[in-house]
């Protein structure tokens, strides 16, 4: 059987520009165990201990500023940030190899957040590419995780890589099965996705929001020209819609400002 690869031609740079980041962010190295990559490390940007843990599986034009726009945008709010780069040779593993590298992602950040004492709750997000292994991870261990975040995310594996010129075997079964295992979570999914993707189309990924089972889904449609620059495109509103998410999950609803009154004067 032929299996689908995950080809050079996805992880073609792309000319985004990027905001610079100028805070002095520090991430630790969290020790990835794989059987495909030597001495690997996830990166993790700390927040408060019992404030929400973000596990991000990348997409693949994701570079390290878009890596540290991220964990800004969530260490502002006092969450902590994880990530893993993909390594050199990630082109050319096949879909089976990718998920298992990401499930060893998975295992080895949250073996980390329950030695180090961090009570926190986890959220798996992804993003184009990654929402594949982030829908795998969230389906392997749901019991374990808070919700689900996924931005850009796809339906059938097939429409991405032949949108994003990747050769596809024809008559291949859909090695992601994103559908699949949407299918089988009880547990709540944010979907964030851009109203002028021309890559995965609006009406393309509704089929992936329906198979959700839990009322608490969201679908935020933005109205962005693309999917290449939300978060900083979106600044603080992107952030603060995802957060707000994730803290309803956890029973906390966002702290709203009083309206005044008509005619009474602001305070100062």
């Amino acid at each position: 059987m032929t299996r689908v690869v995950l080809s050079d031609r996805l992880f073609e740079k792309r000319n985004i520009p990027r905001p610079l980041i100028d805070d002095d962010l520090q991430p630790i190295e969290i020790p990835v165990r794989s059987e495909l990559f030597r001495e690997i490390s996830a990166r993790c940007v700390q927040g408060s201990p019992e404030k929400p843990h973000i596990l991000y599986c990348p997409s693949e034009f994701d570079q390290e500023q878009d890596f540290l726009i991220l964990a800004k945008g969530f260490s502002d709010l006092g969450g902590t940030f994880s990530w893993l780069p993909y390594p050199h040779g990630i082109s050319g593993l096949d879909i089976e190899s990718y998920l298992g590298f990401m499930q060893d992602f998975f295992k080895a950040f949250y073996s980390w957040k329950e030695a180090s004492g961090r009570g926190g709750p986890l959220v798996v997000m992804g993003r184009s590419l990654g929402t594949g292994p982030a829908i795998d991870c969230f389906f392997r261990w749901e019991e374990r995780c808070l919700c689900l975040l996924l931005e850009s995310a796809f339906w059938d594996t097939k429409g991405l890589f032949k949108a994003l010129g990747a050769g596809y075997p024809e008559g291949e079964e859909d090695p992601f099965s994103n559908r699949e295992k949407m299918q089988g979570l009880k547990k709540p999914v944010l979907f964030i996705h851009s109203h002028g993707d021309s890559v995965v189309s609006i009406w393309n990924v509704e089929w992936l929001v329906s198979e959700s089972r839990s009322k608490a889904t969201q679908f935020q449609i933005v109205p962005s020209e693309g999917r290449y620059d939300l978060a900083f495109k979106g600044g603080t509103l992107y952030f603060k819609v995802i957060w707000e998410y994730i803290l309803l999950r956890m029973g906390i609803r966002p702290k709203r400002r009083p309206r005044r009154r008509h005619g009474s004067p602001a305070k100062t």
